[in-house]
């Protein structure tokens, strides 16, 4: 309807293998916890808006998106392994957010959120091990093309 419809002021970075239902309960609790209003916070998730098929055209909007929204919430599904820290997209976009300045914010499920808070006050190591692992030149991708040019953005 049109009042869920309205300019974005949240890039939501998630991978693809995410299950969709969990990532809106997931979003709409970081709403209520970050006391954000449900009414007016909008999400710009790019697999909805990006041409997944013909990315080539699109990909050169993404960082103009990034920073349009000005704050962007990166979904963490398991902090013990991060997949979206393994996809050349959302390190892209990780990239494009610290570039700029744009506000960054970790979102996780209620249970997810539990451990990593329990983690942090036991087991500091195991949460440091897990978030340094990136790497973008082993990072995934669906097509070696679009591989390369996340690569040279990156590396410029």
């Amino acid at each position: 309807s049109p009042e869920k419809v309205g300019i974005a002021n949240v890039f939501v970075s998630w991978t693809l293998e995410s299950n969709v239902e969990k990532t809106l309960d997931t979003l709409e609790d970081y709403c209520i916890t970050n006391n954000m209003p449900l009414n007016s916070t909008y999400f710009w998730v790019c697999d909805y808006v990006i041409n997944q098929k013909n990315v080539e055209n699109d990909l050169k909007y993404l960082e103009d998106c990034i920073k349009a929204a000005g704050h962007t919430v990166a979904i963490i599904e398991e902090w013990q392994d991060p997949k979206i820290l393994a996809r050349s997209y959302c390190i892209l976009e990780l990239h494009a957010t610290q570039q700029h300045g744009i506000k960054f914010e970790i979102a996780m499920n209620k249970d997810e959120r539990t451990s990593f808070k329990e983690a942090l006050l036991k087991d500091f190591d195991s949460i440091q091990s897990s978030l340094s692992k990136v790497n973008i030149s082993t990072a995934e991708c669906r097509k070696r093309s679009e591989q390369d040019r996340i690569l040279n953005i990156i590396k410029d």
